[in-house]
């Protein structure tokens, strides 16, 4: 009975993982979107009036990229701690399992 929820657990935990490698995947590979009006005007009211509107677009997209880059690192930070949580937890089962097992050759 243990030995099945052990291996149910292990399958569950495989496949949370799974799921969360897939999700991360999709995100990388996520379309470009336009870049957001707000970043614009903010850019603008941060440079100088002699700037071209060239370049205020582009410190716009530099902006929302940094942004973008940001929000993937911490999804990745979260991941890492999700997938050592798993590892962590599967070793603690793991090690329960072959105590069990010592117990359980001594009992014979």
């Amino acid at each position: 009975d243990e030995r099945q929820k052990f291996a149910e657990n292990q399958f569950e935990y495989a496949e949370r993982q799974n799921l969360c490698l897939r999700k991360f995947q999709r995100m990388r590979h996520s379309p470009r979107v336009a870049i957001p009006l707000q970043y614009i005007q903010a850019l603008k009211k941060l440079s100088r009036a002699s700037d071209s509107p060239y370049v205020i677009r582009i410190e716009a997209d530099v902006c929302r990229a940094l942004h973008h880059l940001e929000v993937n690192f911490v999804q990745l930070q979260l991941l890492m701690k999700y997938h050592n949580s798993m590892v962590d937890s599967l070793r603690k089962n793991i090690a329960d399992e072959a105590k069990l097992r010592g117990e359980r050759e001594e009992a014979l």
